[in-house]
């Protein structure tokens, strides 16, 4: 979890030189292990190419980041990198959609990421060129995030649909948070 934290962090924030060499010190050793545990693995499987077939995500998982750097000439290294996370990370994933499938918070996902969408959409055409807060489609964007996750809102409307869009999100996201809590009380029980 630590390599994940640490690798999507200097993948998308300007980062110090010790910190990025800090953290391709720690990613290698880390891959190191991980290297061994696959030889282990493999090693145990009657057929290897079905095993290897399987996990093949696991090579990407144990090679370390510091040599993603011969593609820095393309814009590719952040999607490298974001491989190589989801290559760690594939072993958790399973199990969190697993989860998502039979609570149906995949659908309640669903429904939070399109109102969102729309809301971005139709608070920025009923608001822009009135609202002086509003310069752009991020800004709507941000409105509708913040309204939705955290019921904050940061641009306030001023024409009667944008103050009807900002009431429906945050309805929207009232009740994504009473179902995510419901299953999740009714899963810890």
């Amino acid at each position: 979890m630590i390599d994940i934290i640490a690798i999507t962090y200097i993948s998308f924030y300007p980062s110090s030189p010790v910190l990025i060499y800090s953290i391709n010190i720690f990613d290698f050793l880390l891959c190191v292990i991980l290297f061994i545990e696959f030889l282990y693995n493999i090693r145990m499987e009657k057929d290897k190419w079905v095993f290897i077939k399987e996990n093949w995500t696991d090579i990407l998982a144990f090679i370390p980041i510091y040599y993603f750097r011969i593609f820095r000439f393309t814009r590719l290294i952040r999607l490298l990198r974001l491989l190589k996370i989801l290559a760690l990370f594939r072993k958790y994933l399973k199990g969190l959609f697993k989860f998502l499938l039979e609570t149906h918070m995949d659908q309640a996902i669903g429904i939070l990421l399109f109102a969102m969408f729309c809301g971005t959409l139709l608070f920025y055409s009923t608001e822009w060129g009135v609202n002086p807060s509003l310069k752009s489609l991020a800004d709507s964007l941000w409105h509708a995030i913040t309204t939705t996750m955290a019921g904050e809102v940061i641009i306030a409307p001023i024409t009667f649909y944008g103050k009807l869009i900002t009431i429906l999100l945050m309805f929207v996201g009232i009740t994504f948070f009473w179902v995510f809590n419901s299953i999740t009380s009714i899963m810890v029980c």
